[in-house]
């Protein structure tokens, strides 16, 4: 195999594990961090009637605060499911798994989805209140090489490189919801914030179905 093949095979693996993300990533549904006592008639910055009025770091600050009020309950509940992939554009080693945590009354707060591929791997965290998801955190890395892509085949086909995990490209972005099932704020892999509604809305279109594979697949 010649160095051009080489390259060219790769290529054609990380564009396929590109679109295989895309497509994985889920949006739908809202942020509903109500507020929990009834009788207490003070509002929080994401519910339904203040979202239109309050400053949009605010809501954003609430959001992540009931991020970490849920990844510290250690009352959680947890489960975990492996499919393996078995389509034919499938890669070596595909699998996907869900772990999935419920409280002490069945209801759902989290799940993770991690997607495993031959030249990367997508894990998603769904942060869910009051059967609506409210955030969404998502870290993407792209090996550097396919797995499987050894030492010695790298050796024999004049690759000046071989799989190594530590080289992998991880990116990451994170996606928050308000209460009527927009997608208020998206923050890319580098870092910069997008406002805008139009593309926000076209990406929570985009993936809304594969948000709704995913609960299916905890199941």
């Amino acid at each position: 195999m010649g160095n051009m093949e080489i390259v060219s095979n790769i290529k054609k693996s990380k564009n396929k594990f590109m679109i295989m993300s895309m497509f994985m990533m889920i949006f739908t549904l809202s942020c509903a961090v109500k507020n929990p006592n009834p009788k207490n008639t003070s509002t929080t910055a994401i519910e339904k009637s203040d979202i239109v009025n309050v400053d949009i770091e605010k809501v954003i600050e609430e959001i992540n605060q009931e991020v970490k009020k849920t990844d510290k309950d250690k009352t959680l509940k947890k489960k975990v499911k492996t499919i393996k992939d078995t389509g034919k554009e499938n890669t070596k080693g595909g699998r996907s798994e869900y772990t999935s945590y419920n409280n002490k009354n069945k209801e759902l707060r989290k799940f993770i989805v991690k997607h495993f591929a031959e030249t990367g791997r997508l894990i998603q965290e769904f942060y869910i209140k009051n059967d609506r998801i409210y955030y969404l955190y998502q870290k993407k890395m792209t090996y550097n090489r396919p797995v499987g892509w050894t030492k010695a085949k790298a050796k024999e086909s004049g690759d000046t490189e071989y799989f190594d995990l530590k080289k992998s490209k991880n990116e990451e972005a994170k996606y928050y919801f308000d209460f009527d099932e927009n997608l208020v704020r998206f923050i890319s892999e580098d870092g910069s914030i997008n406002d805008n509604q139009e593309i926000l809305k076209v990406i929570k279109n985009d993936l809304k179905d594969e948000y709704l594979m995913n609960i299916q697949n905890i199941k």
